[in-house]
């Protein structure tokens, strides 16, 4: 998940900010990306993204 991503959903302003809310929502992220895996939900290319 990208520093950009991170701050669309959670918010933030640099990137210790960004490490802190990833680590403090990594299962929620976790679980947006497993549904997205259990679903097919890949992209042309075969790859998955939170976007």
């Amino acid at each position: 998940m990208s520093a950009a991503q991170l701050q669309a959903r959670f918010s933030g302003t640099d990137a210790d900010s960004w490490l802190a809310l990833f680590r403090e929502h990594r299962w929620d992220i976790e679980d947006l990306f497993e549904a997205r895996v259990l679903n097919e939900q890949n992209d042309s290319e075969g790859y998955y993204s939170l976007s």
